[in-house]
């Protein structure tokens, strides 16, 4: 199962690679929105990646421990900035206003960080399994 979840999202990467090369040689977005968009593909695939990490070193011995947690920051703490990426792509308005949707993802990020040292978001076994 481990082995079709990585294809799996090796498969989506590559298609939003392709994406990404799409969106950066389009003339019809405009320049700060593609912006917007080509971040928040390079953000999809990163967590996506850790995800991978994660699932790789789940049941790993104990000296594989770092690799996972670095995979569940990663992936926990990146995810919720795609909705707000790929929205203010959409939108375009770019609006100091939504400095107030900002910080909850960025609250989550700071808990996140610190779910290293206690469990807040995530929590991975001395066992590490």
């Amino acid at each position: 199962m481990q082995l079709f979840y990585s294809v799996v999202s090796c498969i989506g990467m590559a298609a939003l690679l392709m994406l990404e090369y799409i969106v950066k040689k389009s003339d019809t977005i405009v320049p700060s929105n593609k912006r917007f968009f080509r971040l928040s593909i390079w953000t999809v695939v990163v967590v996506m990646a850790a995800e991978i990490i994660t699932t790789v070193f789940e049941n790993a011995p104990v000296s594989y421990r770092p690799l996972h947690i670095f995979g569940n920051v990663l992936g926990f703490s990146l995810s919720p900035f795609v909705p707000l990426l790929i929205g203010e792509a959409i939108d375009g308005s770019h609006k100091k206003s939504l400095f107030a949707f900002v910080a909850a993802p960025v609250i989550n990020l700071v808990l996140t960080v610190f779910s290293v040292w206690f469990p807040l978001i995530f929590r991975v076994s001395d066992e590490n399994g």
